[in-house]
């Protein structure tokens, strides 16, 4: 090959070929019976809210309903595929497919609620692919058409900047949860605290005052242990390291299994 030719081979997959890979990540089938799911039984959208962004899905149509849904039922109402219809009537997307029948024909086809969470994250892994495909070919265009002021170190902190923000997708901070679920959470939490010595709802660090004021080391907690210099802080963390690891080391009469 002559070197004007490699000089003249393309630098980055064409728009075509990455958009048809793009759009082969997707399971519409999964997608319909989590909202099927959801119009035949509310507490559906519970399970899938806890792994889903309306954004997951890669039909729009789909992403409209499930938005709609989740504000019906967020307000008390039902979402059914009655309730919902007058809200699609005029969607040109649902008119192309037969009108808002296709609701109905969604919740005959729903699954059960066994596994609404395993579809849910299967829309949500699809989704997250294509997210990944999006931020490596915004990477290739930048670098690509980078300008001569442009440096590689900018590219490389807004490249990392889209990864956490795709990253961080699909971890809800809180929102509307069944009051039966919140019940049970609050149960769970209650027995684990009375199990626990100093009754304590999280993990103790066995230093007094600090698990008076913490209640323990909670999972949802993010602490961050600051000082100069030289004052003790990696001392201090490696005690709670130690304590926390020592009230939660396996019992030497337990039998080890070896998978390998």
């Amino acid at each position: 090959m002559e070197a004007e030719d490699i000089l003249r081979q393309p630098m980055a997959p064409d728009n075509d070929t990455v958009s048809a890979v793009r759009g082969g990540l997707s399971n519409i089938e999964a997608e319909q019976m989590v909202l099927g799911a959801i119009l035949i039984n509310n507490e559906a959208f519970y399970r899938a809210d806890e792994v889903l962004q309306p954004e997951d899905f890669s039909e729009g149509l789909h992403e409209r309903i499930y938005r709609t849904a989740g504000r019906l039922i967020e307000q008390g109402h039902v979402a059914s595929p009655i309730s919902l219809a007058p809200y699609f009537e005029r969607d040109a997307a649902i008119i192309e497919i037969g009108g808002t029948d296709y609701l109905a024909r969604m919740a005959a086809w729903a699954t059960s609620m066994s596994l609404v969470s395993d579809y849910a994250r299967l829309v949500h892994t699809l989704a997250m692919r294509r997210g990944l495909i999006d931020v490596g070919q915004e990477l290739v265009d930048a670098s690509v058409h980078a300008k001569v002021d442009d440096k590689p170190e900018d590219l490389i902190t807004e490249a990392e900047k889209s990864l956490y923000s795709l990253a961080e997708t699909g971890k809800k901070q809180s929102g509307f949860v069944p009051f039966h679920s919140a019940l049970e959470l609050a149960r769970q939490m209650a027995e684990n605290a009375y199990k626990r010595d100093g009754h304590l709802s999280g993990l103790a660090t066995k230093l007094r005052d600090l698990d008076v004021k913490l209640g323990g080391l909670q999972q949802s907690d993010l602490i961050v242990l600051a000082g100069r210099p030289g004052k003790g802080k990696t001392s201090l963390a490696t005690n709670i390291d130690y304590n926390v690891a020592a009230q939660n080391k396996p019992d030497p009469g337990d039998e080890i299994v070896n998978n390998n």
